[in-house]
């Protein structure tokens, strides 16, 4: 026991001497302040590098502006200053931009059908009247037998125009610099043709046979006018299609632009040859030339675009320029015609089956197994093929 206790106080021992020599722990004391703090002392400025400059927002720039509704103002000034050689500068300018592109002859349908249109021998009284009863659909079995011997007569005339049909662009050859005094012998031929194939192709089907190429072909002749920017030639071909009663409803518009360039060309130059050499336009003519630019320039901006869209503003300016005084007399004479070809386009456009009636924009109506258009006079007449349009079943 008392080795224990000697043993135990020796460690004690040798402990405290231990604690003894341990360095003490080294206090660290706040250093103080050189300088008292301030409660309004405020942080050092801070220096920023300024943000460059945002660059400054363009404007969007406006819409060029349409050259020809800039050709308006040009012809007006021109024709008001009696400045003939203005005038005729701004007429070539049209025609520019009216006229259809050159067709290497090699390319060019039209002179394959002007040979198909030398051979076709003319209708008589009695074969043109059963042509319209054939059309109408009620040909008297005379009639019918004149129609037989109409085509068989013109057999090397319709296989030649079957052929022409094959080539894709067509020009016929029209002295467009001439203007109102341009030659259009084509337009009765293309005519003459139409009442051709459209016979063939009745004959054919009456007989139970094919006529499909038949109608291609009618088709294609009333398509040869599509690059022509005459107010009749569009016509023509509008009649044709329908009688054809296939093509693309959705070519019969762009050709429009162009059409009222050339009868606007047209209108300008015969005024222009009213005012003498050397003098100035007289009041009477300038105030009749303003008036025709002026509803030419409205009527520019409708004639392409689609009926439904324009009909009101349309009937507008008609009334306005058929009950105008003596300023209207030059618009009298053109812009009625304009209506009736656009009437005439959105017939053939429901005649051709357009996604929706032309004359509304809305969807075609429905009678039974009738489908059908409301027509020009915008009024749901059931139907009835003499007032509205009926859409052929495809």
């Amino acid at each position: 026991m008392k080795t224990v206790l000697a043993i135990v106080a020796a460690l004690l021992f040798v402990a405290a001497f231990a604690m003894a020599r341990r360095p003490a722990p080294e206090v660290k004391r706040p250093m103080a302040p050189t300088q008292p703090p301030s409660a309004t002392a405020l942080p050092p400025p801070r220096t920023e590098t300024p943000a460059p400059p945002a660059p400054p927002v363009e404007k969007p720039a406006p819409p060029p502006r349409d050259p020809i509704d800039a050709m308006f103002d040009r012809l007006l000034e021109a024709f008001r200053r009696g400045d003939r050689e203005a005038v005729a500068k701004l007429v070539k300018e049209l025609l520019a931009l009216s006229k259809p592109a050159d067709v290497p002859p090699e390319q060019n349908g039209a002179f394959a059908y002007l040979k198909a249109f030398e051979v076709m021998s003319a209708l008589s009284e009695a074969e043109t009247a059963a042509v319209a009863a054939m059309q109408a659909g009620t040909p008297t079995p005379d009639q019918v037998a004149l129609l037989e011997a109409l085509v068989a007569r013109n057999r090397e005339a319709i296989e030649a125009m079957k052929a022409a049909g094959a080539y894709e662009k067509c020009a016929y050859p029209v002295a467009y610099e001439k203007l109102f005094d341009a030659e259009l012998a084509h337009i009765s031929k293309v005519m003459q043709g139409m009442k051709l194939l459209e016979s063939d192709a009745f004959l054919l089907a009456r007989r139970g046979d094919d006529s499909a190429a038949s109608k291609l072909a009618m088709q294609r002749l009333g398509d040869s006018l599509a690059g022509e920017p005459i107010l009749i030639s569009q016509l023509v071909r509008n009649v044709v299609l329908q009688h054809a009663g296939q093509g693309d409803p959705a070519t019969l518009r762009p050709i429009l632009k162009q059409v009222m360039m050339m009868e606007l060309a047209a209108g300008i130059d015969w005024g222009m040859q009213q005012v003498a050499a050397g003098r100035e336009a007289s009041p009477e003519i300038v105030a009749m030339a303003e008036h025709y630019i002026e509803s030419m320039r409205e009527a520019s901006a409708l004639f392409p675009r689609p009926w439904h869209e324009t009909r009101e503003a349309w009937k507008a300016l008609l009334a306005r320029v058929t009950t105008g005084d003596w300023r209207a007399d030059g618009s009298r004479m053109l812009l009625p015609a304009f209506d009736n070809v656009a009437d005439r386009i959105a017939t053939t456009e429901a005649m051709l089956g357009a996604p929706l009636d032309p004359f509304t924009g809305k969807a075609y109506l429905k009678r039974g197994s009738v489908t059908y258009s409301v027509g020009p006079n915008g009024i749901d007449d059931g139907g009835d093929p003499k007032l509205d349009v009926v859409v052929p079943a495809k």
